[in-house]
């Protein structure tokens, strides 16, 4: 897959099963929600100016708003990178992602390749044996870093809007039998560990949120520490919806992301019980009609149609609201949209 694809073909994103390592032991004085949904939509600059405006803080969020500014505030990004693994290649992703994400809808990825393929001709043989373009950089940058005793995606390629770089160095496998729309099957599932780089959105919140999961050909690939294995998110959000977009995949393998991401997370909704109203608001918090980022348009037509099926109402965001629907109710409409 090449860099300046849109989709995978190889590979779908992962549902977005977030993963949060931010911690609040004192009383918060951030808006953290409205911070992340801009980082999480790929602009930080609103972040930047909701910072810089706050004044009186807890140690813990001056110290939040310390590293992103540090990190976001200027033309460069000051912030180290601490891991010595693969150290040159990641600096030239974030040097990307962070004018992409201070400079939303400028085009930096012809810069990007000007460095990396360079760094591939000094560095990977088989790479000085074949010409790279925008058709093979993505899989020849991945089989570099397998070379490198490291693992990374099938392809490095684009999780919307930008061009992502995640990179580990252990896993391990096991099978997990799924039922779907009453089909039992049985899919490989891939726990991964000791990253390197977890990709352009946990640069953009400084590591409180990332794509926990994704679907590959052969399987669904998970981050091992975000999860409870007996959770209802590990269950639901992670296995559920990923092997939605693995049978999808399947059957509608030009289907837009968006629409994959939207059936993904009806299929959320659909099973959920325990974590019902925390999906929906946290699909409230970051949705938006339109939107360069999958996950975002999704968020915005599940709780549209939803809302329209439970409600009468074109977007309901009053949780309040929707904890007066009982959950058994939420699950029927959600499978019923999904079926239609």
């Amino acid at each position: 897959m090449n860099l300046s694809s849109k989709l995978y073909l190889g590979m779908l994103l992962s549902g977005f099963s977030i993963s949060s390592v931010q911690s609040q032991a004192e009383e918060p004085t951030l808006p953290y929600d409205e911070i992340y949904a801009y980082c999480l939509d790929g602009t930080v600059s609103p972040a930047v100016e909701i910072l810089k405006r706050k004044k009186e803080l807890n140690s813990e969020d001056e110290e939040f708003k310390t590293h992103f500014l540090k990190r976001f505030e200027g033309e460069i990004d000051s912030t180290e990178i601490k891991d010595e693994r693969m150290k040159e290649l990641v600096s030239y992703f974030r040097d990307y992602w962070h004018k992409s994400l201070l400079n939303k809808g400028q085009q930096y990825e012809r810069e990007l390749m000007g460095k990396v393929i360079p760094h591939l001709m000094q560095n990977y043989p088989k790479a000085r044996e074949t010409k790279i373009g925008p058709d093979n950089i993505g899989t020849i940058l991945s089989e570099y870093i397998h070379s490198e005793g490291l693992y990374t995606r099938d392809r490095v390629s684009k999780l919307d809007p930008y061009v992502d770089l995640v990179i580990w160095g252990a896993q391990k496998d096991s099978i997990y039998t799924v039922v779907l729309d009453g089909n039992e099957f049985d899919v490989k599932v891939v726990g991964l560990d000791d990253f390197v780089t977890k990709g352009w959105t946990e640069y953009a919140t400084l590591g409180s949120h990332f794509s926990g999961g994704w679907t590959q050909d052969d399987g669904i690939y998970y981050v091992d520490d975000s999860y409870d294995i007996h959770s209802e998110e590990f269950k639901v959000s992670l296995i559920a919806h990923e092997a939605r977009h693995f049978l999808d995949h399947q059957k509608y393998p030009d289907m837009p992301n968006a629409e994959m991401e939207y059936r993904g997370k009806l299929t959320e909704l659909s099973m959920a019980k325990e974590t019902m109203y925390n999906l929906i608001s946290f699909f409230i918090l970051n949705a938006a009609e339109e939107s360069e980022v999958a996950h975002s348009v999704a968020n915005y037509k599940v709780i549209h149609k939803l809302s329209e099926a439970m409600f009468n109402e074109d977007f309901v965001t009053d949780i309040e609201k929707w904890k007066s629907k009982d959950i058994h109710a939420i699950n029927r409409a959600a499978a019923e949209l999904l079926n239609s």
